[in-house]
């Protein structure tokens, strides 16, 4: 019997598969608009997108509440547009999976043969391993790395090209320099090209230069393994060493099926959805890094403003007590861009940023508020705007008061 559905038997306008920020709000904002949703999350993608757990569970009760079918579970395509889950068979006229951005799979001979743990098992894991060697440049990554290196364990982090890439790179170049002193083996730029497993059980990971043994093996979430029990040949979408073919649009092999991949991606598929243009504005999402110190940013990256703005940006540093940075990027108007913390506090702090810049206030705004408690950003805006003063402004100005003065008027 065909699995394929006609026209009369479709029965969601779109149906979201996967996880990650980017897939909730697409199917968020396309129930916002009417359209009938179904929405299957992998708890392994969502967990890895959010690093909190209870966060996942008010995600997706919102969802629900807004009208989306949401089934939990593993599931797998069985026709071009349908796909069955739980014993359900959902068929949508438009299909989207929501993936972290692709990348190419971590290439290293010998990987198959040795024993590693994801992001998806790695806390099931009964025993501290003595050592362990970590793949990944990402926040959870940073924050397995610290834990197991305060519990004891020697760890070695392996970093692609940069620590944190969507956080401002000042302060993901602080936070390595504190893993380092913390004792963690930071090794940027660095892949090992073979990997065996020694008599004693444990691991040996050679590179050009050197070579690590440890006892465990940690590796980002492999998205081959997902994609495979995706069952994509059934939709005709095409994957190619480890990665879904698509073009620029995201717009997979089969016609109906796209990917998204990044929140840029949203606008589009919402046209392709609705059928007109829809003005879908990117929210302010902090990026919240749980490690101590903590780091979080909100909004533009320094390289990201000028690459827009050009000279017609500022960019303040703040020391925080006991160690830590506020960096702040805005507009020479005092228009608030982005914002990047390192610091103990940096959860609570980004909150109360992340409001002031969705409500649109600049820092000579800011700094006109008093409040019975000192706030982080009163004083950064009192700051900014002391700044801003002339040097000839204010000798002009203690000029006039000495002149008075001497008049006495």
């Amino acid at each position: 019997m065909s699995s394929e559905r006609t026209a009369g038997d479709i029965d969601y306008d779109l149906l979201v598969i996967g996880g990650g920020i980017p897939s909730y709000l697409l199917a968020e904002a396309a129930a916002q608009n009417y359209a009938r949703v179904a929405f299957v999350p992998s708890t392994r993608l969502m967990t890895m997108a959010t690093a909190q757990t209870d966060r996942l569970g008010n995600w997706l009760e919102s969802l629900s509440l807004l009208g989306v079918d949401v089934v939990l579970g593993e599931g797998h395509f069985v026709g071009k547009q349908t796909f069955s889950c739980q014993g359900r068979t959902l068929a949508a006229r438009m299909v989207v999976l929501g993936i972290p951005p692709q990348q190419s799979p971590i290439k290293i001979h010998g990987l198959a043969a040795v024993p590693y743990v994801t992001s998806e098992d790695f806390f099931k894991i009964e025993r501290i391993p003595d050592s362990i060697a970590i793949f990944g440049e990402d926040a959870l990554s940073c924050s397995i790395a610290q834990s197991l290196c305060r519990a004891g364990t020697r760890v070695t982090l392996f970093v692609a090209n940069e620590l944190l890439p969507l956080v401002d790179g000042e302060i993901g170049r602080l936070l390595q320099a504190k893993l380092e002193i913390d004792g963690i083996d930071v090794l940027t730029t660095t892949t090992p090209s073979a990997v065996d497993v020694l008599e004693d059980g444990k691991i040996r990971l050679w590179s050009s230069d050197q070579s690590i043994v440890c006892q465990s093996l940690y590796l980002p979430l492999v998205m081959e393994d997902y994609l495979e029990s995706l069952h994509l040949f059934a939709a005709r979408v095409k994957v190619d060493q480890g990665m879904i073919v698509h073009n620029d649009r995201g717009q997979t092999t089969n016609p109906r099926v796209f990917l998204c991949q990044q929140e840029a991606d949203i606008p589009f598929l919402l046209k392709q959805l609705l059928g007109f243009n829809f003005r879908w504005q990117i929210p302010l999402r902090p990026i919240v890094v749980n490690t101590d110190p903590g780091v979080a940013s909100i909004g533009m990256t320094e390289t990201s403003a000028r690459r827009r703005f050009g000279k017609n940006i500022k960019v303040s540093r703040y020391p925080l007590f006991p160690e830590g940075l506020c960096k702040v990027i805005c507009r020479r108007d005092g228009k608030i861009l982005g914002v990047h913390l390192l610091s103990e506090s940096a959860l609570e702090v980004i909150e109360a940023i992340g409001l002031v810049m969705k409500l649109g206030l600049s820092l000579p705004q800011i700094a006109q508020y008093r409040f019975e408690v000192p706030a982080l950003i009163t004083e950064i805006a009192q700051q900014f705007v002391l700044k801003q003063r002339r040097p000839t402004d204010k000798l002009r100005q203690i000029r006039w008061l000495a002149f008075r003065r001497s008049w006495n008027f």
